[in-house]
């Protein structure tokens, strides 16, 4: 007896992540914030959770 596959479902593919901002990577950061490698006046779009460590460091400030 031969069996029928079932067709597959494609995954699940995530929403945007909400609540993104943009963030500069200021002159007293290491090189890697947020875990990318980054270098003084890069822009960086993090969410709050992701940023609020680098923010206490002062390793980033908001862009206005």
């Amino acid at each position: 007896m031969t069996r029928k596959s079932e067709p597959v479902a494609p995954a699940p593919v995530s929403p945007d992540p909400g609540g993104v901002a943009d963030y500069i990577v200021t002159d007293t950061a290491p090189p890697r914030v947020a875990g990318r490698r980054v270098a003084a006046g890069d822009i960086l779009q993090l969410t709050e959770d992701q940023a609020r460590s680098e923010l206490i460091a002062l390793h980033i400030r908001p862009a206005v």
